[in-house]
């Protein structure tokens, strides 16, 4: 996973703004982006590089 978004400098998020990147580590390409559901504040982000699927990576308080 790499993120797009510097949470210690930007904890608001609008809906549809890319939050991160899941990257393929066998070919370095963009598997898929994770996108906003709605406008939010983050209150948790995971620390590590490495996700699997239904892994929980962010979440977001709604506004």
């Amino acid at each position: 996973m790499k993120p797009e978004v510097d949470f210690l400098k930007k904890a608001k998020i609008k809906a549809g703004e890319i939050l991160a990147r899941i990257i393929d580590p066998f070919d370095c390409g963009v598997k898929e982006e994770v996108k906003a559901p709605v406008d939010g504040t983050i209150f948790f982000v995971t620390n590590s590089p490495l996700v699997l699927e239904h892994t929980l990576i962010y979440r977001l308080r709604e506004d």
